[in-house]
């Protein structure tokens, strides 16, 4: 989803493509004669590209995504992308039933914003897990241990611009 809604400021100023065609398609399928999604004026997109300070990434868990394509869907923002989310079986569950436990996906998503919009500076501005236990919560020890571990294995490893967490 980091691309759906970044790419206009991290990227080339407009939609990804793969968004500005699904909907578009959805649209026509919907009898519309014009697509859902705004377009953005070649004014609009040198306005948007390029206009941040840094990137705030609120990261609590990474889903498995596949592609499953649906036509016929409703006309909203989750129904539009036409993808299915899941999770590894073996990754730790927690109190709140659709958050999994997955620190490497935090390092996935950093080098994805790495590749694709050119390393910017980035904060994590939000992440954790439920609160178990008060201060003996073992496995909120081991999200944060291991989130962090993921962190400075961007840095270091990857080169990914993290600058706070």
């Amino acid at each position: 989803k980091l691309g759906w809604f970044g790419n206009a400021i991290y990227g080339n100023g407009d939609y990804p493509e793969v968004m500005k065609d699904y909907v578009g398609r959805k649209s026509a399928r919907q009898g519309l004669k014009q697509s859902r999604l705004p377009q953005f004026t070649d004014e609009d997109k040198l306005l948007n590209k390029g206009a941040y300070d840094f990137l705030g990434i609120n990261h609590y868990t990474t889903n498995i995504i596949s592609n499953k394509p649906n036509p016929d869907s409703e006309a909203n923002y989750e129904q539009d992308q036409d993808i299915e989310f899941r999770t590894d079986g073996c990754w730790a569950d927690t109190e709140a039933s659709w958050l999994k436990v997955n620190p490497w996906g935090l390092r996935y998503i950093l080098n994805w914003a790495k590749l694709h919009w050119g390393n910017p500076p980035v904060y994590i501005t939000e992440s954790g897990r439920p609160d178990e236990n008060g201060k003996d919560d073992i496995n909120r020890i081991y999200y944060y241990r291991n989130c962090t571990n993921e962190m400075l294995k961007a840095i270091k490893y990857d080169g990914v611009n993290l600058k706070g967490y």
